[in-house]
Order: C-alpha cells, then structure tokens, then sequence
C-alpha cells in the first residue's frame, strides 16, 4: 500500500451503501446563512419520518426521496472487517517520517509533501 495507508486498508471488494437520511434547506434569501433546514430520516423498518424542530411525522417515501437535497446521509450495507489487533501507527507531522509497527516488527516510510 502507499505509505499514507495502512494494510489492509482498501475493501477487497467493492463497498455498497444505503441512503438514511435527507437534509433540506428551505431557502431564505438565497443563501445556506438564512432559513430553514428539515430532514428525512429512514428507521431500520424502512419507514421514513419527517423532522422539523419539535415535530416527527411519518413521511412518504417519495416525498423523501424527491427533496432537492442540501445534504445525504449513507450508511454502509456490509461493515469493514475489524483492523487487524497487531497493528499500531504513529504518524509524525507531513514531510517528516512515520513509523508503525506490523506483526511486531517496526516499518520506517518517508512521507513527502
């Protein structure tokens, strides 16, 4: 792997991911500064509720998925293998050296900036 990236770190296999929520801006005066924000929000059942301040109501599903949104929020379909226990990284400031430590046994890698 390229020095910047520990091993094992890139998915062996491609990653899919599933949309849960959906912010809103609702513009006032044509700027994300001034307005209103709401989001849609899916629950583990598939059903897809509406928030806006102190307020939830279930929402339809279209009407979620039809926002124009400012914001989307993924959750992964299948998570990552857990890291591997011997792996320890320390990282020195960009342009220096970095040294971490595999099975035991100490690694150096120049980092360029």
């Amino acid at each position: 792997p390229p020095p910047h990236q520990a091993p094992g770190a890139m998915d062996q296999k491609p990653a899919t991911y599933k949309l849960f929520g959906v912010v809103v801006h609702h513009d006032s005066g044509g700027s994300t500064m001034f307005g209103h924000y709401v989001s849609y929000v899916k629950k583990d059942d598939g059903s897809w509720w509406y928030c806006n301040d102190s307020s939830v109501s279930q929402a339809d599903r279209m009407t979620a998925l039809s926002q124009q949104a400012y914001m989307l929020f993924y959750v992964r379909d299948e998570p990552r293998d857990a890291p591997d226990p011997n792996f320890r990284r320390t990282t020195t400031p960009l342009g220096g050296a970095r040294q971490h430590m595999m099975n035991g046994h100490s690694h150096d890698h120049a980092c360029s900036s």
